[in-house]
């Protein structure tokens, strides 16, 4: 084998690992919610979720920008199994006076799954994000703006 087949071999052996790490990740189900609420003076928001992350930056806004994306756990189940499961979860948002209320719903997925040899309780991750016109709190000692 010459020496530039030698070099090219690896390389488009690696490009195509590549493609099919790329369109696998691309293919993993999810779905996006983003809803802008009115936020009156003295509100307050409460987010309730089961896995992933919140990121909140206080602002002096008039509103609320509730940014969520939820993704498969892909520790357990078929590629359809965890399609359905993204489906089946919901972000709640209601309001109830002055606090808007957001949360990771689970109730509409069974509490196990049936995996290969075992039982599976992956839920699908939550992410939340965005800009927020509310200051995040928390116990003494917790990082966030005062």
């Amino acid at each position: 084998m010459s020496r530039s087949r030698r070099f090219l071999f690896p390389l488009l052996l690696l490009a195509v690992a590549l493609a099919i790490a790329l369109s696998a990740h691309a293919a993993e189900p999810s779905k996006e919610v983003r809803k802008t609420l009115p936020f009156p003076a003295g509100g307050r928001v409460e987010i309730d979720t089961y896995k992933r992350s919140v990121d909140l930056v206080a602002e002096e806004r008039p509103d609320v920008l509730v940014e969520a994306r939820v993704t498969a756990d892909t520790e357990c189940g078929t590629a359809k199994d965890q399609a359905e499961w993204v489906e089946k979860t919901e972000v709640r948002i209601d309001t109830f006076g002055k606090t808007i209320r957001i949360e990771s719903d689970y109730s509409r997925l069974s509490a196990h799954h049936q995996g290969f040899l075992s039982w599976c309780t992956a839920r699908p991750f939550v992410a939340y994000s965005g800009p927020s016109s509310a200051r995040p709190s928390g116990p003494p000692g917790a990082s966030g703006p005062p």
